[in-house]
C-alpha cells in the first residue's frame, strides 16, 4: 500500500514537473520571441541612428558651405561697395565737368542768340531746308481744285527742280478719273506725272479683276434720245420711265441715274474701265441716304450711311462680305488709311495744307515727316504763327523768300525753311544787303 502511494506520488510529481516543463518552454518560446523583435528594433534604432548620423554630418557641410558662401559675399559685397564708391566719385567728377560744358555751351547759345537777334531782327534761326534723295517725298491732296492749282504746281515744280525722282500724289478724295485728270493736268503744265496713291482706288483694288464692263443693250422696247455730240443718252422705256445714261467716251458708260416717278433714287458710277465702282441711293426729297464703294471684282468694300445729309458711319467689309470694322467720319476713313499707308513707306516726307484737318491730325505721330507748305505769311501771319504753336513741326516750306524772312518774327523755335518760288522772289534779307537800315545808319553816326 505505501508502495503504490508513492508510486501515485511519483506521477503527480512527473506530470507536475511535465507540466511546468511545457509552461517554462512557451515562456522560454516567448521571451526567445521577444528577444528576436528586440534585436530587429535594436537593428531599425541603429540604422535610423545611422541615417540620423549621416544626415546630420551632411547637414553640417552644407551649413559650413553657407557659411563659406556668406563669407564670400560679404568680401563681394564690401569689394562692390569700394567700386560704386569709387564709380560715384568719378561720376560726381564727370557730372560737374558736364554741368560746366553745358553752362559754357548755354553761355555761347545765348550769344548766338544775342547775334541772331541782333542782326536778324529774331530769336530763333531760320535755317535752309534741303531735300534728300535718300526719301520720298509726296503731296497730299484731298483734290485738285481751281484753289488750290496754283500751289499744287508750284509745289511739284519745286519738286522735279530738287528730286531726280518723281514725286507722288497721295489723294483721299474720291475721282474714278482721277489718274486721266492727274495725267491731263501734269501735260497741261508740262510736269512729270506723279505717282497717284488714291484712298478709294487703293481700297477697291483686288486680285481678280473680274467685274463686268457695263453695256447698255439695244431694246426695241426702248425709245433712246441721244445729246449733241453723243455724250448722254436718255433711255424711256415703254411705261415713258427715265433711265438718263452719261458716257465718258464712245465705249465706256461713265454714269447712270435711275429714275422712278419722277425722281433720283438711285446713281451708279463707272470706273475707267466701266466696271461698277460706286452706287448713291437718294431720299424723294434728294437727300443722300447711302454711297455704296465696290472692289474691281465687284465685292462691296466701303458703305457711307448719311443721316441729315452728313456721314453717320462707314462701315468696311471684307471680300467674302462679312463686315471689317466701322468708321464714325470720313475723316477717320482717311486717318486710318493715310496712317497704315506710311507704315508701309517709312522713307516718305509729306508736303500738306497746315490747314488740312487729316495733314494736321497725323502731325501727331509723323511730324517730323510733314513739311507744311504756307502760302500766305506775309499777308496772313496770324494763322501761321497759331498753326507753329499747336503743331511741333520744326521743317517746313514756304511760298517766297519774303515768307521765309516773315517767319523769323512769328516763330517759336529753329526752323528749317525753304522757299518754292524763283525769279524776282529771290532777293537778300535786310540785314545781309549793302544798304543798310535807318537805324543801323544812326547808330554809326553816333558812334563817330
Amino acid at each position: 500500500m505505501a508502495v503504490v502511494q508513492i508510486i501515485e506520488k511519483n506521477k503527480d510529481e512527473v506530470f507536475a514537473l511535465h507540466t511546468q516543463a511545457e509552461t517554462l518552454t512557451k515562456e522560454a518560446a516567448q521571451l526567445q520571441e521577444k528577444g528576436t523583435r528586440l534585436q530587429d528594433e535594436l537593428a531599425n534604432t541603429q540604422d535610423g541612428l545611422t541615417a540620423a548620423n549621416r544626415k546630420s554630418t551632411e547637414n553640417d557641410q552644407q551649413t559650413r558651405q553657407i557659411e563659406q558662401k556668406l563669407d564670400q559675399a560679404k568680401r563681394d559685397r564690401h569689394a562692390q561697395l569700394n567700386t560704386l564708391q569709387t564709380q560715384e566719385k568719378a561720376a560726381k567728377q564727370q557730372h560737374q565737368t558736364i554741368v560746366a560744358q553745358f553752362e559754357a555751351r548755354q553761355r555761347d547759345l545765348a550769344a548766338i542768340q544775342d547775334d541772331i537777334q541782333h542782326i536778324f531782327n529774331t530769336d530763333h534761326l531760320i535755317r535752309l531746308f534741303q531735300l534728300h534723295d535718300n526719301h520720298q517725298y509726296g503731296v497730299l491732296a484731298s483734290d485738285f481744285g481751281a484753289a488750290q492749282e496754283q500751289d499744287m504746281v508750284a509745289i511739284f515744280q519745286y519738286l522735279e527742280a530738287h528730286l531726280k525722282h518723281p514725286a507722288i500724289l497721295i489723294s483721299y478724295g474720291y475721282d474714278p478719273d482721277l489718274a486721266d485728270h492727274i495725267q491731263t493736268w501734269a501735260a497741261k503744265h508740262d510736269l512729270h506725272t506723279p505717282t497717284v496713291y488714291n484712298l478709294f482706288t487703293e481700297l477697291q483694288k483686288s486680285a481678280p479683276n473680274t467685274a463686268q464692263q457695263m453695256t447698255i443693250p439695244d431694246n426695241d422696247h426702248w425709245r433712246s434720245v441721244w445729246s449733241d455730240g453723243r455724250r448722254t443718252r436718255d433711255i424711256y422705256d415703254h411705261d415713258q420711265h427715265l433711265m438718263h445714261v452719261t458716257y465718258r467716251d464712245a465705249d465706256h458708260i461713265n454714269q447712270i441715274d435711275y429714275y422712278s416717278e419722277e425722281h433720283l433714287p438711285k446713281r451708279s458710277e463707272f470706273n475707267e474701265h466701266g466696271q461698277l465702282s460706286r452706287t448713291t441711293t437718294f431720299a424723294k426729297d434728294g437727300t443722300m441716304q447711302q454711297v455704296d464703294y465696290y472692289r474691281i471684282e465687284g465685292t462691296l468694300v466701303l458703305s457711307f450711311h448719311y443721316v441729315d445729309e452728313k456721314v453717320d458711319n462707314i462701315q468696311m467689309f471684307d471680300t467674302n462680305g462679312l463686315l471689317y470694322t466701322v468708321f464714325n467720319s470720313t475723316h477717320d476713313l482717311a486717318y486710318w488709311w493715310l496712317a497704315a499707308f506710311w507704315k508701309q513707306h517709312p522713307e516718305l516726307f509729306v508736303i500738306g495744307d497746315p490747314s488740312d484737318p487729316i495733314f494736321t491730325r497725323l502731325a501727331a505721330d509723323y511730324a517730323d515727316q510733314e513739311l507744311p507748305y504756307f502760302s500766305q505769311i506775309t499777308t496772313k501771319p496770324a494763322p501761321v504763327k497759331k498753326a507753329l504753336q499747336d503743331t511741333p513741326w520744326t521743317q517746313l516750306l514756304v511760298a517766297t523768300m519774303a515768307d521765309q524772312q516773315a517767319l523769323g518774327k512769328i516763330t517759336n523755335r529753329d526752323l528749317s525753311v525753304d522757299y518754292i518760288a524763283t525769279g524776282a522772289a529771290d532777293t537778300l534779307p535786310e540785314a545781309l544787303t549793302l544798304a543798310a537800315p535807318a537805324q543801323t545808319k544812326a547808330a554809326a553816326q553816333a558812334n563817330e
